[in-house]
Order: structure tokens, then C-alpha cells, then sequence
């Protein structure tokens, strides 16, 4: 176990953007108190002065009904606290999440290609990915929306490279393929209102939630990719 690092930049940017995931775990929360707040805490080992637990009963009566609880730091790092704060929050009521600060490589690029052959590797013939890496073929739902948001990042990585090197070109065949399978034969030309633009998106296979669906975030990276092939893209976020 490595040492502990502090509260970076890198390390507030996880902690929001596991706030951010955790809405969709509040929203019936939300539905139950049209317009009122949703108040919850985001705790660390570093909550933990002292060596001394949450009382997680105490949290709950102050009005808290969210958790977001660290469960990793880096490659190497794992919360001591994390499965008592995981199941003290339970036990008192909470909606639980969890997040994982990610501290890629020196530098980033290394890092992003490393990360980029590992998942091309893993993909089926028509370049579309299971709900789970762990899949590489067999009757295992696809997932859609994981696909359109590789191809994306496979674009963007292309583009952090010299133009010379030998990743580029095979990562934006890469992308352009996985886009033009999704076209083919994952998007919706029903034209049922309300209907999603990609179909056969995975959002939570273990408890079988949006399974074989459409998702918002899957059609958003749907349109992105498209947007990058087809014209010069400039990031916004």
C-alpha cells in the first residue's frame, strides 16, 4: 500500500465527477422532494482523524441522505475505510456511491495508449464492446453507448499524437469503424418519439438496469464522434 497523497486538483476533479455520477442513483430521491435539495457528504480516510469511524447515524440525523465514499487513489492506494463507511452508510440509510482518483502516467499520452491497446484488444470482430472487457465474444449484451464514447476518445488521443506516429492513423481507423457499425447496425430509425438515437446501450447488467436500451450519454458521444469525423472539432470541456 503506497503512500497517501493529498487533496490535489486531480483528486477534486474525481470527487466532483463522482458527485456528478451519483445523481442518477438519487434520482428518485429527487422525484419524492420535487425541488428540495439533496444533501450529502463526500468522505475519504481522511475523514477519519484519529483513526476514529463515522458515526454514520449521526451523519443521517443531520439531514444527509447521500454518501460518496474513496474507494482507490492511484495504482497502488486502497481505503482502509472504505467497506465500514460502505456499509455504516448503508445500515444508516443512505444512497451510497463510491469513486476512484485516477493518477495517469508521466507522461499522459503513455498512459492514454497503453489504455487504448488494452481496449482495442479486447473488442469483438465489428469493433463493438461488451457491457464488460471480460467479454470478448459470445451471446453477452453489447453496449452501445461505451463504443461511441471510445470512438471519441480514440479521436481525441489520435489528435494529442505527432503526426507522424504510428498509433495515429490505426486509432482513427479504429474510431471511424466502431462509428460507421454504430450507424449501420445500432441506431434507431424507427422514428418513435422519444425514442434514443443508438439502441442496445448497457447501463447496469448486474441489476439488469437499462439493459438493451437507449441512454442519454450514448447518443450524446454518437453525435460527438460524428461531429469530429466530419468536421474540425473544438473541445469545449
Amino acid at each position: 500500500m503506497s503512500d497517501r497523497r493529498g487533496w490535489t486538483g486531480a483528486r477534486l476533479v474525481a470527487v466532483l465527477a463522482a458527485v456528478a455520477c451519483a445523481i442518477a442513483g438519487m434520482t428518485a430521491l429527487a422525484q419524492a422532494d420535487s425541488g428540495q435539495p439533496v444533501l450529502g457528504i463526500v468522505v475519504s480516510s481522511d475523514q477519519h482523524a484519529a483513526g476514529a469511524a463515522i458515526q454514520w447515524d449521526r451523519v443521517a440525523a443531520t439531514g444527509a441522505r447521500v454518501a460518496v465514499i474513496e474507494a482507490t487513489d492511484g495504482g497502488r492506494y486502497r481505503n482502509p475505510w472504505f467497506s465500514p463507511d460502505f456499509s455504516g452508510a448503508r445500515t444508516a440509510g443512505l444512497v451510497r456511491g463510491s469513486f476512484a482518483v485516477g493518477r495517469p502516467a508521466t507522461p499522459i499520452v503513455s498512459s492514454a495508449t497503453q489504455q487504448a491497446n488494452y481496449y482495442l484488444n479486447r473488442l469483438p470482430a465489428d469493433g463493438i464492446c461488451h457491457w464488460d472487457l471480460v467479454f470478448t465474444s459470445g451471446p453477452e449484451p453489447r453496449d452501445s453507448s461505451a463504443a461511441a464514447i471510445a470512438a471519441c476518445g480514440l479521436l481525441e488521443l489520435a489528435r494529442q499524437l505527432p503526426v507522424g506516429d504510428a498509433l495515429r492513423a490505426p486509432y482513427e481507423r479504429a474510431a471511424a469503424g466502431m462509428v460507421r457499425t454504430l450507424a449501420a447496425d445500432y441506431a434507431d430509425t424507427s422514428g418513435t418519439p422519444g425514442a434514443g438515437l443508438l439502441k442496445h446501450a448497457v447501463y447496469h447488467k448486474p441489476n439488469g438496469v437499462g439493459v438493451d436500451e437507449a441512454c442519454i450519454w450514448g447518443d450524446y458521444f454518437y453525435l460527438e464522434a460524428l461531429v469530429r469525423l466530419t468536421r474540425t472539432w473544438r473541445p469545449y470541456w
